[in-house]
């Protein structure tokens, strides 16, 4: 089981900049220029953010789901990971507290809360969308959202966002609607049709390292 040892939690700098009376001292700083840290999904999804902004020097490692991150953290392939473990659309992140209850010899270090922006895209602007595609946990935090705006379309959850996407650039699946980060989906060219789908969205992350982490201090 992951032992929690953790400190302050630590936030975004657009977070941060409501609050400049105390500076949080986080093992982040420490680790970043030399650590690796593994994480679910692709460059530019909202988790890959969250590790850039916790430490933009390190390593960032992506594995396509929940299965193979624990494999590859298991075996040694990163000092470090992070698993969404809470979404104030979805609650708790079950996945995420299962992979925590079976590892050994690690620790939850850290936190890390980062709003979430998703946006819709697809390969063109105008084709009417029969299938809305997207992560499990991103279908669930955008289901106010599409049962407003688009109520008949089939939802299709997909574990590996990176294959699926390729899927339907090279099927060329007009019909398809995206949902993710806005960076993500423009890097992977597609058309954006609407921003903010899920507004008011935060997830808190777990930090997670084979070493616990040193003391921090508020002042």
């Amino acid at each position: 089981m992951c032992i929690r040892s953790y400190g302050p939690r630590h936030e975004p700098a657009e977070a941060k900049a409501t609050s400049q009376d105390c500076q949080l001292l986080t093992v982040n700083r420490q680790l970043s220029f030399m650590t690796s840290i593994a994480i679910i999904g692709p460059k530019g999804s909202n988790t890959w953010q969250a590790a850039h902004s916790y430490a933009p020097e390190a390593e960032i490692k992506t594995y396509p789901n929940h299965a193979a991150l624990e494999q590859g953290f298991a075996a040694g392939d990163t000092e470090m990971m992070i698993l969404p473990v809470y979404n104030t659309r979805m609650g708790g992140v079950l996945r995420s507290f299962q992979i925590l209850e079976r590892m050994k010899d690690c620790f939850w270090c850290d936190n890390i809360v980062q709003p979430i922006h998703l946006s819709l895209a697809a390969l063109d602007s105008s084709t009417p969308l029969t299938v809305m595609m997207g992560t499990g946990q991103v279908i669930r935090q955008s289901e106010e959202y599409l049962a407003h705006h688009y109520p008949d379309v089939s939802l299709l959850t997909v574990a590996d966002l990176e294959t699926a996407m390729a899927d339907i650039k090279s099927n060329d699946r007009l019909d398809y609607g995206i949902i993710e980060a806005e960076g993500l989906l423009q890097t992977g060219g597609f058309t954006l049709r609407e921003r903010e789908v899920a507004p008011h969205n935060k997830t808190r992350y777990a930090v997670i390292s084979k070493k616990s982490a040193p003391a921090a201090s508020i002042c």
